[in-house]
C-alpha cells in the first residue's frame, strides 16, 4: 500500500479538504477537555503509513492516513503539564515575560493543547515555512522551478540588524532557487527569503502562497504584523510531518532542512543532545509610539523527535529582551520533554 502515491494525485485543492477533516478528526475538538472541560472523551490514535510498510527511507515524515478512535483518553499527564506550563507563564510575567501562547501536540496519540490560542504575534521569519512550501509545491508540477536562476547583488542587506543573528550570510552573486530556499531555512536569511518572494511575484505564482495561508486557515494582516497565532502556526508543522500538503519527498525534504537550522536556543535548549528538532524561529522588535523599541518577541515552532513519540510544540512570546525569551521558551520546552519522557519511558 503506497499512501504518498495515492495522495499526489489529488488536487491540492481535494488535499486542503481532507487536510481539514483530518486534522479535525485527529482531535482539535477531541482533547480540548484537557483544557476547557474534564470530560472524557474518545481516545484517538493516528494510523500512518509506517503502520503498514517500512519508511526506513524517511526520516522526518509519517503519512496520515486516517484516525482510530478507542476508549477512554488516559492523557491525564498533559492536563497537568497544562498547569505546570500555564503556572510557569504566570510567575514569569513579572519578569521576562509580557505574555506567551503554547500549542503542544503528542502527533501519535493526537492528544494537546493550546495555552492562551487567541493571543496575536508577528510570525517575523516563521513565514519563511510557508514561502518553501510554496515553492515545492510548485515544484510538484515543474520540477525545473527550483533550478531557475536569481542575482542578489548584495544591497540591500535586510540581515544588517538582526536581534539573532547567523555567522553566515549570503554573499553577492547568483543562486539557485533551490540553494536560496536551503540558506533561507538553515541560516534564516532574510535576503535569501526576499529574493525568493520577489521571485515567486515576477514568475506570477504569488496566488500560490496566499492559497497556502487559506487552506491552512492563516489570514496574513497587510496592516497589522501581529495576526499570528500558535496554534496556527502549528498546522504548518502538522502538515509537513503528515505529508498532507506537499508531497512525501518534499516535506521530508524541507524538515530536514529545519533540523539543520542553526539556532540552538529555544525549544532545541530545552532538550538533551542528540534529540533531532525540526525548528524555525521568528523574532521581531515591539516599538513605541516613536518607533523606539521597548520590547521584544520571539517565536520558536518545531517538532521534537522523542523517539517513537514524535511532538509538535510552537511557543510564542512578548517580553523585555530576546534573551530572557529564548531563555523562557528552553525551560519550557524542557518541561515538556521531561513530561513526555515520563509518559514513554
Amino acid at each position: 500500500m503506497n499512501f504518498t502515491k495515492q495522495w499526489r494525485r489529488l488536487s491540492v485543492s481535494t488535499r486542503a479538504g481532507l487536510i481539514g477533516f483530518l486534522l479535525g478528526a485527529a482531535g482539535v475538538g477531541l482533547v480540548m477537555y484537557i483544557v476547557e472541560g474534564h470530560q472524557s472523551e474518545p481516545n484517538v490514535h493516528a494510523v500512518r503509513e509506517s503502520d503498514f510498510a517500512s519508511s526506513s527511507a524517511y526520516a522526518f515524515t509519517d503519512p496520515l492516513i486516517t484516525v482510530s478512535l478507542g476508549g477512554v483518553n488516559p492523557a491525564l499527564e498533559y492536563a497537568q503539564l497544562y498547569q505546570k506550563i500555564t503556572s510557569y507563564i504566570a510567575a514569569q510575567q513579572s519578569a521576562r515575560l509580557a505574555t506567551a501562547s503554547v500549542s503542544f501536540r503528542d502527533i501519535n496519540n493526537s492528544d494537546g493543547f493550546n495555552i492562551n490560542p487567541t493571543t496575536l504575534y508577528d510570525p517575523a521569519s516563521l513565514t519563511k515555512i510557508p514561502l518553501a512550501m510554496a515553492f515545492y509545491s510548485l515544484a510538484e508540477q515543474d520540477p525545473s522551478v527550483l533550478s531557475q536562476s536569481v542575482y542578489y547583488s548584495g544591497t540591500p542587506d535586510l540581515d544588517a540588524d538582526e536581534q539573532v543573528e547567523s555567522p553566515v550570510q549570503l554573499a553577492p552573486g547568483t543562486y539557485t532557487v533551490e540553494t536560496l530556499i536551503e540558506h533561507m531555512i538553515r541560516y534564516s536569511d532574510n535576503n535569501a527569503e526576499q529574493l525568493l518572494a520577489d521571485h515567486l511575484s515576477a514568475i506570477g505564482q504569488l496566488k500560490v502562497l496566499s492559497t497556502l495561508f487559506a487552506d491552512l486557515g492563516v489570514k496574513p494582516s497587510p496592516t497589522n504584523p501581529d495576526y499570528a497565532t500558535a496554534q496556527s502556526y502549528s498546522l504548518f508543522l502538522r502538515v509537513l510531518y503528515n505529508a498532507t500538503y506537499l508531497d512525501r519527498d518534499h516535506s521530508e525534504q524541507l524538515l530536514q532542512l529545519l533540523s539543520e537550522g542553526d539556532f540552538s536556543k529555544g525549544i532545541e535548549a530545552g532538550v538533551p543532545n542528540g534529540v533531532i528538532v525540526a525548528q524555525k524561529f521568528g523574532d521581531a522588535r515591539i516599538p513605541n509610539a516613536q518607533g523606539q523599541q521597548i520590547g521584544a518577541e520571539l517565536q520558536d515552532c518545531g517538532i521534537v523527535y522523542y523517539p517513537d513519540h514524535p511532538y509538535v510544540l510552537c511557543i510564542m512570546t512578548k517580553g523585555s529582551s530576546i534573551l530572557g525569551l529564548e531563555s523562557a521558551i528552553a525551560d519550557i520546552s524542557q518541561i515538556v520533554y521531561q513530561t513526555i519522557e515520563q509518559r514513554y519511558p
